[in-house]
Parts: structure tokens; C-alpha cells; sequence
């Protein structure tokens, strides 16, 4: 037998709020209902359910704006990293999207996690490079990272400058 029931909070593999489900009658029984995940389908179910969505709509429109004013600031922003390298200007070692966390932190006051930067690959050499961020699937910018020597980051930062 099959059990009818509206979602009252996401619940993976399964759906989101508001969407009606059928599960095995053990399921809903000995998961979805003791925990609060779903409910019967009835009327004030339903009118409940309207209601949460309503409110996750206007965090996440709250959310949006938040994550769009930060995109801005990270779009002004710009990072010097210093890291050894050859005469090439290849790096002993590589720029990764940790370590460009870390330091939009220490230098701008902004944190972000690692995994909202895009890199494909580390950073192996010297240079200017422009990466990635996305804070949310609709919020993408991108900020600058120079690379350079412990001994030319004033002379890198100064050129930039002009």
C-alpha cells in the first residue's frame, strides 16, 4: 500500500516542500511523520504548507540581495598573494581556492569558503589572474588575485595602481 503526503520540509531523494508524495506506509509511518517531514494531506495541510513556502520565498529574496551586495564588494576587491617561483615564474607549489579564501579574509574582511571559488585548476604561475566566485546558483562575480614575488609585491601593487 502506498501512503499519500504533503511535504512539510525538504527531504532528500524525495522532494521539497508543498509536493504531495506517495511513500510506502512504513516510511511515512516510522520516518517521515514522527519527525515533522510531512503531514496527511488535508486542507489546513495544504494551507500550512502555502504558508512555509511563503516565507522560504522571502529568506531566499533576503538572501539574493545580501549575496548581491557582497558580489559587488568581492567585484571591487583585489588580493596580492605572495608565493616563491623560478625564473620561469612558475610557483614551487600552487595557489589553491583555500588559500584565495583566506586571503580575501586577511585582506579584505570578507569571508568566503573555498568551495564558492571557481577555480579549474590551481594557480602554478606568476601573474594577474581574475577567478570566480559564486555565492549562490544566480550570484556569480569574480575578483582579482595577483600572484607574485615576496620581493615584488610592492613593485606589482604599485604598477597595478596606475
Amino acid at each position: 500500500m502506498a501512503t499519500e503526503l504533503i511535504l512539510v520540509k525538504n527531504v532528500e531523494d524525495l522532494g521539497k516542500v508543498g509536493e504531495i508524495v506517495k511513500v510506502a506506509d512504513g516510511y511515512a509511518r516510522n520516518f517521515l511523520l514522527p519527525r515533522g517531514y510531512a503531514q496527511p494531506v488535508t486542507k489546513s495541510a495544504l494551507r500550512q504548507v502555502e504558508a512555509i513556502k511563503i516565507k522560504l520565498q522571502k529568506e531566499y529574496e533576503e538572501n539574493v540581495k545580501i549575496a548581491e551586495a557582497l558580489a559587488a564588494k568581492i567585484a571591487d576587491a583585489s588580493i596580492t598573494i605572495t608565493a616563491e617561483a623560478n625564473e620561469d615564474e612558475k610557483l614551487f607549489g600552487s595557489v589553491t581556492a583555500r588559500m584565495i579564501a583566506e586571503e580575501v579574509k586577511s585582506q579584505t574582511g570578507i569571508e568566503l569558503e573555498a568551495s564558492t571559488i571557481m577555480l579549474e585548476d590551481s594557480i602554478r604561475t606568476l601573474g594577474r589572474f581574475t577567478v570566480g566566485v559564486t555565492l549562490l546558483p544566480e550570484v556569480t562575480t569574480e575578483i582579482k588575485v595577483w600572484v607574485v614575488k615576496p620581493d615584488a609585491e610592492t613593485e606589482e601593487v604599485a604598477e597595478s595602481a596606475e
